[in-house]
C-alpha cells in the first residue's frame, strides 16, 4: 500500500519497510515523500481546483489556486547550511 501512494515504509512505519529502508533516518525520508509525492499531488489538485472550482467565481485568468507550503518544515531550506 505504501509503494502505490508513495509514502515511504519508514514515514508509515511499517516495520517490514523500516528493516529494508535505504534512508538513513526519518528527516530525510519525510523529506523525500513531500517532495516526490506530496507536492506532485498538491500542484495536480491545485490545477484542478483553479480550472474546475475558481471559473465558477471569477472569468479573470491572472487569478490561480495554489498551496501555501512555507510552512511545510520538510520542504524548507536547511538555514544553518545556508549561512555556512
Amino acid at each position: 500500500i505504501c509503494a502505490v501512494f508513495g509514502v515511504p515504509p519508514i514515514v508509515a512505519g511499517i516495520q517490514a519497510g523500516l528493516d529494508a529502508a535505504t534512508y538513513s533516518n526519518y528527516a530525510q525520508a519525510r523529506k523525500a515523500f513531500f517532495e516526490d509525492t506530496v507536492s506532485g499531488l498538491w500542484a495536480r489538485l491545485d490545477g484542478a481546483l483553479t480550472r474546475g472550482l475558481l471559473a465558477e467565481f471569477t472569468d479573470d485568468q491572472t487569478i490561480s489556486i495554489e498551496f501555501d507550503t512555507s510552512g511545510v518544515a520538510a520542504l524548507q531550506e536547511d538555514q544553518g547550511a545556508l549561512r555556512t
